[in-house]
């Protein structure tokens, strides 16, 4: 049995030994120094996705998670939000918004979806996170479909793929939009005028 794998969660600590008959030092690593740290940056976490609820809640506009698509991201039914919307500069012939929801259930915030859509001629794409109040990633859904001239989606198009919250790939691109919004939108953004809620990319692809 290697005995050196006991020392695993000790502090700090000079242990003697001895190496060819004279007195060395080994130390352990500080694994509860580790877990404190990993605690320290959740705390953090949740405080600035906080921060990001209030200001959503308070600049954002009344929308409304229809059922069909409520269903589809993990909600019960349909869901009136507070909802931010900003455009993002694309290449001609490509619509992308990001979005951050906040849904509500009897008048109280239960959760956050944080949503990039792109619309290319026809044909959409939308990512939605549903995040915990804290900041946790809960849940990560990719809904495509397609839209008629009109503009309606066109029934039986569209397509949903689950997503491995713990996939380092999803993971990432989770990271990516969050520091978007819990840095650049809120430090820059949070008093802009958001978008009419009838143009909510939450009701549909």
């Amino acid at each position: 049995m290697n005995h050196s794998y006991l020392v695993l969660g000790l502090s700090i600590a000079a242990l003697p030994i001895l190496v060819n008959g004279q007195p060395q030092t080994l130390t352990t690593v500080n694994h509860s120094s580790n877990k404190s740290d990993l605690k320290d940056s959740v705390k953090d976490q949740a405080v600035k996705f906080k921060n990001l609820i209030d200001a959503v809640i308070k600049n954002g506009s009344i929308g409304r998670f229809k059922k069909n698509i409520a269903h589809v991201v993990g909600l019960p039914g349909e869901s009136i939000s507070k909802d931010i919307e900003v455009p993002v500069p694309s290449k001609p012939g490509v619509e992308e918004t990001r979005g951050c929801y906040v849904i509500y259930e009897n008048e109280r915030p239960i959760c956050a979806y944080i949503a990039r859509v792109i619309r290319t001629g026809r044909e959409s794409k939308s990512q939605y996170y549903r995040v915990a109040l804290d900041g946790q990633l809960e849940k990560a859904v990719v809904l495509q479909g397609k839209r008629d001239e009109s503009g309606k989606v066109v029934k039986g198009s569209s397509a949903k793929f689950e997503q491995d919250i713990n996939s380092p790939e999803v993971k990432q691109a989770f990271d990516d939009e969050n520091e978007y919004w819990l840095k650049d939108w809120l430090r820059k953004g949070s008093k802009v005028t958001p978008k009419s809620a009838k143009k909510s990319a939450a009701v549909a692809l």
